[in-house]
C-alpha cells in the first residue's frame, strides 16, 4: 500500500522521444508537451531514450521541453540510446563530450564510469539539498535526512562526488547491500537512517526491528547508546550495534504415508523460549503441496523450484503439522520453469528439506 500522502497522486511517465527523429518538426513534439502539461501532474518522470545517437539531436527541442511542469518537479534518466555508442566516436573527447550536461551555471561532465549487465543506477547533477549543490555524482540518491544530509549509494560504496557550496552538510554513501536494507525513521523529531540485517518499521510512536539472526544495527547520524544493544565500533558515519538472538526453534520431518497420489511428511517444531513469529521453508518435488493442521488444509502451492514459506503465527503455533506433497510424473503436461526431483519411476513426490527461521521483533531505543 501507498503512503496516504500519494493519494490522488499523479505521476506521467514518458519515454522513447528520440528527438533526432523528429529533426526540423518541434511542431509534433509541442502538441505532446501540451497533453502532458493539461493532465496537471505532481510529478513527470522521462523513463530514456531522449535521442537515438548523439545529445545535440536534443538541441532545437530545448524551447519545447523546457515547458513541462509539474509541481514536484520533472525527472529524466538515461536509455540505451542515451549514452551507448551507436556510432563511431572521433575521439575519446567527443566522446566525453556526449556526456556533459548543459546548465545555467556552466557545463556538467560526468566521469567515465562503466555499467556492468544487470547494474543499475540514476546519477543526479545539479541535485540541491539544503544549502549545497551536488554538481554530479557517480551514486544513486537514496534519501535526504533532516533537509540537509543526503544518503546516496553505489555498488561498491564508492564515488565520485562534486559539490558546491558545501557548509554543514553531510554525504553518506552506502554499498548497494547496505542500501536494499535500509530505513529512514524518525525518533524525537530527528530523521535518522537504520540499516539493519532485518525488517525496521515505525509502528504506535516506536521503531521496531523484525530479525530472523543476530541483529545487527547501525545508525546515521551516530548515536552512543541503543538500548539492549551492545556499541561495537563504527562503519564510516554509522554507529555499530549488535545483539545475541536467543535459542533458535528446530524442525524435525518424517514421512508417514505415501501413496501412488501423494506422500505425507509429519513435521514437528520445537519452539525457542523467546520468539514473535517462526518461518517454514519447504523445499520439494512434486505437483504440489497442502499444508495441513490439525485435519485442516490451511495452505498449499504448486511447485515452483522456490522454497515455499509459511507463517506460523498465522496458525497459532503448532507443535504439529503435516505437509502432503502430490505426485507429478515426468511425461505430465505441464510447464516447469526449474525440474524437480524425479525418482527411477520418473516421479518427483518428496519432501527434500525444510529450513526453520526464528523472527524476534526488537524495539529500537535511542
Amino acid at each position: 500500500d501507498l503512503p496516504q500522502g500519494f493519494e490522488n497522486y499523479r505521476i506521467v511517465q514518458i519515454s522513447d522521444i528520440h528527438c533526432g527523429s523528429w529533426a526540423g518538426n518541434p511542431q509534433a513534439l509541442q502538441k505532446a508537451v501540451n497533453i502532458i502539461n493539461a493532465q496537471q501532474p505532481d510529478l513527470i518522470v522521462f523513463t530514456g531514450d531522449l535521442v537515438n545517437n548523439i545529445a545535440t539531436e536534443v538541441d532545437e527541442f530545448m524551447p519545447v521541453l523546457s515547458q513541462l511542469k509539474a509541481k514536484d518537479g520533472v525527472y529524466s534518466v538515461l536509455g540505451n540510446h542515451d549514452y551507448a555508442m551507436y556510432i563511431r566516436w572521433e575521439s575519446p573527447e567527443k566522446k566525453v563530450e556526449n556526456l556533459t550536461v548543459n546548465t545555467s551555471s556552466g557545463n556538467v561532465v560526468f566521469p567515465t564510469f562503466t555499467l556492468e549487465d544487470k547494474d543499475y543506477c540514476a546519477y543526479p547533477f545539479n541535485l540541491k539539498v539544503g544549502g549545497m549543490n551536488i554538481k554530479y555524482a557517480t551514486a544513486t540518491p537514496f534519501c535526504t535526512l533532516n533537509g540537509k544530509d543526503i544518503v546516496m549509494w553505489s555498488k561498491d560504496g564508492n564515488a565520485e562526488i562534486g559539490v558546491e557550496n558545501m557548509t554543514d552538510e553531510n554525504i553518506i554513501v552506502l554499498t548497494k547491500e547496505q542500501a536494499l536494507s535500509a530505513f529512514k525513521v524518525k525518533n524525537k523529531g530527528m530523521e535518522y537512517l537504520v540499516v539493519a540485517n532485518g525488517e525496521v518499521v515505525e509502528k504506535d510512536d516506536k521503531i521496531v526491528l523484525n530479525a530472523e539472526e543476530s541483529p545487527i544495527v547501525k545508525i546515521y547520524p551516530a548515536v552512543d547508546k541503543l538500548s539492549g544493544f551492545t556499541k561495537v565500533g563504527m562503519d564510516g558515519g554509522l554507529a555499530v550495534f549488535t545483539k545475541k538472538q536467543p535459542e533458535k526453534a528446530k524442525v524435525e520431518f518424517v514421512e508417514k504415508v505415501r501413496t501412488n497420489e501423494y506422500a505425507d511428511y509429519e513435521i514437528s517444531v520445537t519452539y525457542a523460549p523467546k520468539y514473535d513469529n517462526v518461518f517454514l521453508n519447504f523445499d520439494f518435488s512434486g505437483d504440489g503441496v497442502d499444508v495441513i493442521v490439525d485435519g485442516e488444509k490451511v495452505n498449499d502451492r504448486y511447485y515452483n523450484g522456490y522454497p515455499f514459506e509459511v507463517s506460523l503465527k498465522h496458525h497459532n503455533f503448532p507443535k504439529t503439522l503435516t505437509l502432503r506433497v502430490f505426485a507429478l510424473k515426468k511425461d505430465d503436461f505441464v510447464y516447469l520453469e526449474s525440474t524437480p526431483k524425479y525418482d527411477e519411476n520418473g516421479v518427483a513426490m518428496t519432501l527434500d528439506n525444510v529450513k526453520i527461521a526464528t523472527e524476534v521483533t526488537y524495539e529500537l531505543k535511542f
